[in-house]
């Protein structure tokens, strides 16, 4: 199960779950950040617990 927090406009965008676990793998707390500014352009995911920790993460067309 994952919590979410959502503010702004809506966004439909799909992203391969295979990288989403494998990012989830690599960050050390229980908490991200993505950033999404539509669903063509990359999302950035940060680790909320290291500043240094970040990915970038295309979408799948859906």
């Amino acid at each position: 199960m994952i919590d979410v927090n959502y503010s702004g406009d809506k966004v439909d965008i799909g992203f391969n779950s295979k990288y989403i676990i494998d990012i989830c793998n690599e960050v050390d707390g229980d908490e991200i950040s993505i950033s999404l500014s539509d669903s063509i352009s990359p999302a950035i995911i940060l680790d909320k617990t290291d500043e240094n920790l970040f990915f970038v993460l295309m979408p799948m067309r859906i």
